[in-house]
């Protein structure tokens, strides 16, 4: 039985999807974090990590969510938190790290 080859059009089809999906994951601030975590290949982290918002304080409109779990692999530092800002409907992450 012979399978069936992939055509330019089924090609082109998967990845017009990617920016789709990646932007999809930045609407929620909760997503962005654990899309940066999976990112990081921190896979466990990204599905265990509880994530909860701070008070905004004076971060010049940032939005300060703090992680539970997570390590910076390049030095062995935990992430205690991500800073991200609101464009429009997306979440964009500015910093990783402590306030």
């Amino acid at each position: 039985m012979k399978r069936p080859q992939l055509t330019t059009r089924n090609i082109w089809i998967t990845l017009s999807m990617i920016p789709l999906l990646l932007a999809l994951t930045t609407l929620s601030p909760q997503t962005a974090i654990r899309r940066d975590l999976l990112f990081k290949f921190q896979p466990a982290a990204a599905f265990s990590a509880s994530i909860s918002g701070m008070p905004a304080g004076n971060l010049g409109g940032d939005r300060f969510f703090s992680i539970s779990k997570g390590i910076d692999l390049g030095t062995g530092n935990p992430l205690n938190g991500y800073r991200l800002k609101r464009y429009g409907p997306l979440w964009l992450i500015r910093g990783v790290g402590a306030p």
